[in-house]
């Protein structure tokens, strides 16, 4: 059994980006009109709503207590996505990025030392 730090440095880093996605779909979304927020909920990419659910479902995981819903949640509810929130949670997927590559900086590190060479 390998034990790395890389891979936790990794997951860190592609739920930062899930984050990230949904909070700039959120920011997006609060931004138009309400006729254009309700047709937006059908994105035509499909790796949005992926990312958007990977990323509430890692929140809830993170905290159960916390309830995010995603852009698309919202548009189907005819409720607007608050821009307040949205922010928060952009603030949030920044500072899992700053922790994933910490991450993986020092593993690069502790790798390097094991090697005996400098990374």
């Amino acid at each position: 059994m390998t034990i790395s730090a890389h891979h936790a440095g990794v997951q860190l880093l592609n739920q930062a980006q899930g984050m990230a996605n949904s909070a700039a779909r959120n920011i997006h979304d609060a931004s138009l009109p309400a006729a254009q927020s309700a047709n937006s909920g059908a994105s035509t990419n499909p790796g949005a709503s992926a990312n958007s659910g990977a990323s509430s479902n890692t929140r809830a995981l993170a905290n159960p207590a916390m309830s995010q819903t995603s852009a698309a949640e919202h548009s189907a509810s005819g409720q607007r996505p608050d821009p307040v929130n949205a922010a928060v949670d952009l603030l949030q997927a920044k500072l899992y990025n700053q922790a994933g590559a910490n991450v993986l900086q020092r593993s690069n590190e502790m790798t390097g030392t094991l090697l005996n060479t400098k990374v």
